[in-house]
């Protein structure tokens, strides 16, 4: 961000914004905001009772805080969704912008195959915020899309195809494999803590060096809100333990990055050059998978797998395997549900439970004892 103007207390007239702290402040957010927001999006219909001419602070204020309304993951999703719209609309020869109901049930059905419903589910709710902001009616909730989607989770939603979760015993492998290098200092310690606090990809690439809290015996981590907190009122608090035995510590492998890489403020993990320098720029949320994808490789060439086994395992992974292991071996591990809960911040227990239920049904077969 450019420095701010030396004459700025007292309005300096040769900068845009006039000296005002404010402006500089809303100028920078702005360029956020355009980095993330749709740009796709048709400018909303004028409310009749509304004044033509804001002011310019107020009118950034307003479009500060309507971009704001949704969380930046979101926003992007709705961007994907909406682009992936129009595309199907432009091949099929029905505009996108308004649809009806008939193309959108369409549209499902095309699809229903390939993407899982809940994405389906996310799509429709994509378009209703464009049509929104283009003062269109569109009701996501309409009984014949609604019919559709029941369908389609009827014929292809008996068991979502997620990412494997990761074991502890994988995970020991595959830090074992890490380079003693710079970036493996900073791998394994996103792949121990992503596996201990059960984050989302999202939330490891987000960390800050603030939101570190190092205690007597282990590491809160303070996040601002999750995924599904779009209000920014919720925050969710991490405790990770240090290891109780020789097994690897996620608190130790997070200082030990720390200190190496000498930060003290900003990004927790960044990303690193061919030539070792480490860059001052967040790690992007799909570098989370690539590097997870790399350990399994390693991994599975030290367990000995074959070539097509070791492709297979290395495919089956992903960034959430590290959040769904987590949940899995919780749960075979015995730790009641809503601890569990706690930590991966999961507002639904439907969710939870596609993590749950296996190791659950794993747990009741050992105690059932029935002598087979």
């Amino acid at each position: 961000m450019a420095a701010a103007c030396a004459n700025a207390s007292t309005g300096c007239s040769a900068c845009p914004t006039g000296g005002s702290a404010w402006s500089m402040t809303m100028l920078t957010a702005r360029a956020s905001i355009a980095a993330t927001s749709p740009s796709t999006i048709p400018p909303a219909r004028r409310c009749p009772m509304a004044p033509t001419d804001l002011p310019e602070d107020t009118a950034d204020r307003l479009a500060l805080y309507r971009a704001a309304s949704r969380a930046p993951s979101t926003r992007r999703a709705y961007r994907s969704d909406w682009t992936h719209f129009q595309a199907w609309c432009t091949e099929v020869g029905q505009p996108a912008l308004p649809t009806s109901v008939d193309a959108v049930c369409q549209y499902l059905a095309a699809h229903a195959g390939t993407l899982r419903a809940t994405t389906l589910d996310r799509r429709l709710a994509a378009l209703a915020a464009y049509h929104r902001a283009a003062g269109h009616a569109f009701d996501p909730g309409n009984h014949e899309i609604r019919a559709v989607l029941s369908g389609i989770r009827r014929v292809h939603g008996a068991r979502p195809q997620g990412k494997e979760a990761l074991t502890p015993d994988d995970m020991r492998a595959m830090v074992a494999g890490l380079p003693r290098s710079l970036a493996g200092a900073r791998d394994r310690a996103m792949l121990l803590l992503g596996f201990a606090g059960g984050f989302r990809r999202s939330e490891l690439a987000a960390l800050e060096i603030s939101m570190l809290d190092f205690r007597a015996g282990g590491l809160v981590v303070h996040l601002p809100g999750g995924k599904t907190d779009q209000d920014g009122s919720a925050s969710l608090i991490k405790g990770i333990a240090c290891a109780s035995d020789d097994g690897p510590c996620p608190v130790a492998a997070v200082k030990d990055w720390v200190m190496r890489a000498h930060l003290s403020e900003g990004p927790l993990f960044r990303p690193i050059d061919r030539f070792g320098r480490i860059q001052e720029a967040f790690l992007r949320p799909r570098a989370v998978a690539r590097i997870v994808c790399k350990a399994a490789g390693w991994a599975a060439e030290a367990r000995g797998l074959s070539g097509r086994r070791a492709r297979a395992f290395v495919a089956s992974l992903g960034a959430h395997s590290l959040r769904a292991g987590f949940a899995s071996s919780a749960a075979m591990a015995g730790a009641p549900e809503w601890a569990i809960q706690r930590q991966t911040g999961h507002q639904r227990r439907q969710t939870l439970w596609q993590y749950i239920r296996p190791a659950d049904a794993l747990a009741t077969s050992r105690m059932a004892r029935t002598g087979l």
